[in-house]
């Protein structure tokens, strides 16, 4: 045996015994396989590789409509944004219109019941002062009248100066009740 044979044999001993193939059926399956990407090359590889283009430009296609989709959910949240902003702005402009004007309507209201109870003390001093006007009026009345009936009750009877001051007293006494 020649060495060639030697190494032929002993790699395909190695072969064997680590693959559990020989070192025949591993060529055989090889060209097999070559055979095959020739065949698969030759016959279907454009129809493979157009499948492939065609694959990948659905993709880019849908990848670019993906991110068109994102950029105006981009443009519309930010919209959104702005008017919920606009409308913070708005509420807060009514409340504080609504807070002003309720503050106004209550500084109204105060001004209007102080002029009212300015008024009504006033109508109570003007009415205290004629009741008082009306009751010096009525106690000078009953002075005048208790003058007059002293007078006639000293002109009826000539009396002296005691029973003048009993007399006096009397009628003072029956005028209070």
């Amino acid at each position: 045996m020649s060495i060639i044979d030697k190494i032929t044999t002993a790699v395909s001993e190695a072969i064997e015994s680590a693959l559990g193939v020989s070192l025949l059926d591993m060529i055989i399956q090889l060209l097999a396989t070559v055979i095959l990407v020739l065949i698969v090359k030759r016959f279907f590889w454009s129809k493979v590789t157009a499948y492939i283009e065609k694959r990948r430009e659905v993709v880019k296609a849908e990848l670019s409509n993906a991110e068109a989709a994102s950029a105006e959910a981009m443009e519309i949240k930010a919209k959104t944004e702005a008017e919920a902003n606009e409308l913070r702005k708005n509420a807060r402009h009514v409340l504080e219109s609504a807070r002003l004007q309720g503050e106004e309507e209550r500084n109204q209201i105060i001004q209007s019941a102080k002029h009212e109870a300015k008024k009504i003390a006033d109508e109570s001093k003007k009415a205290t002062a004629l009741d008082i006007e009306k009751a010096k009026a009525e106690v000078n009345n009953q002075a005048v009248e208790l003058a007059s009936l002293m007078a006639a009750a000293i002109l009826e009877k000539e009396i002296d100066p005691a029973t003048y001051a009993d007399l006096a007293n009397t009628k003072t006494v029956s005028k209070e009740h």
